[in-house]
């Protein structure tokens, strides 16, 4: 995936990269919170500790996963929109089509390198006509 991405739309990728450091964050601050809700219950102060260095300021259990639930309930909610400025993602075969159309034969068992190739010489080809504009 990262060789696709890096050969084809180098900024795509970092933008994978990014959402996949964020996502990987929110699932070590969500083990974090269950972690510290689990030890508080066990009326242990650690798990306080815990919780707070998540950002949850609690001084009850109910209070504690009250907030854990708006946490959570916020992560889903900004999982669920989408980017305003974001290019939609195409699929493969709408790709395939969109390149036939431009006249190129593509096999539709085609290789990853191949199709690579094909990608970047369709791309050079564009900015060739664009230059002589």
């Amino acid at each position: 995936m990262e060789k696709y991405y890096r050969a084809i739309d180098n900024d795509s990728f970092e933008t994978f990269l990014k959402k996949k450091r964020k996502d990987i964050e929110w699932q070590q601050d969500y083990i974090k919170m269950i972690l510290g809700l689990n030890l508080a219950v066990l009326g242990l102060d650690s798990g306080w500790n815990i919780l707070n260095s998540v950002g949850i300021k609690a001084n009850t259990i109910d209070k504690a996963v009250q907030k854990i639930r708006g946490k959570i309930t916020n992560y889903e909610l900004k999982k669920s929109q989408k980017p305003v400025d974001n290019k939609e993602v195409q699929d493969f075969y709408e790709m395939w089509a969109g390149v036939r159309k431009l006249g190129y034969t593509i096999d539709d068992d085609i290789k990853l390198v191949a199709w690579i190739g094909v990608l970047k010489s369709i791309k050079k080809e564009h900015e060739r006509q664009n230059s002589k504009k």
